[in-house]
């Protein structure tokens, strides 16, 4: 497990940095896949694969909208349920972001080979190995977080039971 987030940044501030990426992303996504909603003939001109392009940006507005719920949970339980416990489940749904993440750019890839576009297809291409290897990451954060936090319950739950 790591010890710290980004190579510097104490866990559990990686984890609220972690948890506001992933929030202000999450936001960022659906707004503008709802704006992207109503003009799908800024993408395809001719309107030939609006349904597939209307039925992608659905999806991603559902997919980053749970993204959004997740991380909104994650500062709730950095910051006020601290327990190993919650962090368990903070981790559960790290993993769920992640899942999304992968969801998301192959569905993008999909849309992309649809509306024809090598270029874009490339920067989708790295923009997903990025993004998903960061993911990876802040997930990995967020699960060693909770270990250490549960370590540290558990000490104090001994010392308790020693005292008495």
């Amino acid at each position: 497990m790591t010890s710290q987030c980004c190579f510097c940044v104490p866990l559990k501030a990686g984890v609220v940095i972690v948890s506001l990426i992933w929030l202000i992303y999450g936001i960022y996504m659906v707004i503008s896949n709802a704006i992207n909603l109503n003009d799908p003939e800024k993408y395809d001109p001719d309107l030939r694969n609006v349904n597939a392009f209307q039925m992608y940006s659905i999806t991603i507005i559902v997919l980053y909208g749970l993204m959004t719920i997740g991380a909104i949970f994650g500062l709730f339980t950095i910051t006020l349920a601290n327990t190993s416990n919650m962090l368990f489940i903070y981790t559960k749904i790290a993993y769920v972001i992640l899942a999304i993440e992968i969801i998301s750019s192959v569905m993008g890839f999909i849309v992309i080979i649809l509306f024809s576009s090598p270029i874009l297809l490339t920067y989708l291409v790295i923009l997903a190995v990025f993004s998903i290897t960061i993911s990876v990451h802040f997930a990995m954060v967020i699960s060693a977080y909770a270990h250490r936090r549960e370590r540290k319950e558990t000490a104090t739950n001994d010392n308790k039971l020693d005292v008495l």
